[in-house]
């Protein structure tokens, strides 16, 4: 089992992601780790998991500023290995827009999906022209 999380300081704030593997009998951890912060990023949250025999998939969302209406949400998917947790790729996924966005991707399995050869991202984004206007997309990412 995955399990996708947030760790923050004593006061609520400065979001860390995390992600742990656990195992499915008896829910020992198998391993833990924080997910790195891309540089210009404020804060992370791991939102979503998914795991294959080999390999274990992270949907992060990055805030890039501590002021939500000037900040934008960025969306990373980070494949590790299953065994020691090794980052494999870490890979920005972008909404088919050109303008500038903030994206988000809800909680639930249907909107972080891993088929045979593609993973696939459900969510929605916003442009900073119309941000009361949130816009559906869906992005497949192929697993070579």
């Amino acid at each position: 089992l995955c399990v996708a999380g947030t760790l923050t300081d004593e006061d609520g704030m400065n979001q860390e992601a995390s992600l742990y593997l656990l195992n499915k009998g008896d829910r020992d951890v198998v391993w833990g780790k924080l997910l790195e912060r891309p540089a210009g990023t404020f804060q992370s949250r791991a939102t979503h998991c998914v795991a294959s025999e080999t390999f274990v998939y992270a949907l992060v969302q990055d805030d890039t500023q501590s002021q939500q209406e000037l900040s934008q949400t960025l969306l990373r998917v980070i494949k590790l290995n299953r065994i020691n947790g090794a980052v494999i790729f870490d890979k920005a996924l972008a909404p088919p827009v050109a303008d500038v966005y903030s994206a988000s991707v809800e909680e639930g399995e249907t909107h972080f999906s891993l088929g045979k050869k593609q993973l696939s991202v459900r969510g929605t984004y916003v442009t900073s022209a119309d941000r009361d206007n949130p816009v559906e997309f869906t992005q497949h990412m192929d697993l070579d």
